[in-house]
């Protein structure tokens, strides 16, 4: 194989490598929003409301 043979090659498996990163970030998101989903029906907005008010060292953006 030339040198230019390998610098393809191992280009191609650094895009594989980012594409795959990419593809189990965006899993992970979905399987932690369908969690987060299914908690939902069990939170009153009263607590959700306390739960926004009280994070640790940053003010919420937005208020339900």
């Amino acid at each position: 194989m030339t040198k230019n043979g390998i610098r393809r090659f191992v280009g191609v498996i650094k895009m594989f490598k980012m594409a795959l990163s990419i593809v189990t970030v965006r899993i992970f998101a979905q399987r932690l929003l369908q969690e987060i989903v299914k908690h939902l029906d069990e939170i009153t907005v009263e607590e959700l409301h306390d739960a926004l008010d009280n994070v640790d060292g940053k003010k919420p953006t937005q208020r339900l």
